[in-house]
Parts: structure tokens; C-alpha cells; sequence
């Protein structure tokens, strides 16, 4: 993949996971690991190593967050 193409999908995912943060789907807490990483979507010049790095981390929590069980809604 380009890095053109990694700093998109890595502003992508941050948005994606801004969203599930608002709605209370994924604990907020998320921001403080993600923010450890030191970059962020807008570091253009950043090396393609560190957004492949934060691409990584937001894909795999957000896929480890979302496959957990949820309750079913009452009435199913």
C-alpha cells in the first residue's frame, strides 16, 4: 500500500473510532494508547512505518471491541 493510501485509511479508522467513542460503543480510553503512539492522521510527514503502526492498533482494537457479544435487545 502507498503511504497516500495508509495516511487516508489511518484517517479513516480515527474517524470510524471517533464515532464508536461518542456512542459509548468503545471506551474512550482508546485515545490515550492510540495517542502513546506519537501520530497521529494529519502527520503527513511521518514516516509509512508509524502510520502502518497506528493503522494496526486502531484496526485490531476496533475489530476486538466490536466482535464481543452484545446483549440482545429485550422483545427478540
Amino acid at each position: 500500500m502507498r503511504k497516500q493510501e495508509l495516511v487516508h485509511l489511518h484517517g479513516l479508522l480515527v474517524e470510524i473510532t471517533r464515532s464508536l467513542v461518542d456512542q459509548g460503543t468503545i471506551p474512550e480510553s482508546i485515545w490515550a494508547e492510540y495517542e502513546a503512539l506519537g501520530i497521529n492522521a494529519h502527520s503527513i510527514h511521518a514516516r509509512k512505518t508509524d502510520h502502518e503502526e497506528a493503522v494496526l492498533f486502531l484496526a485490531t482494537t476496533l475489530s476486538a471491541t466490536l466482535e464481543r457479544p452484545t446483549a440482545a435487545p429485550s422483545g427478540m
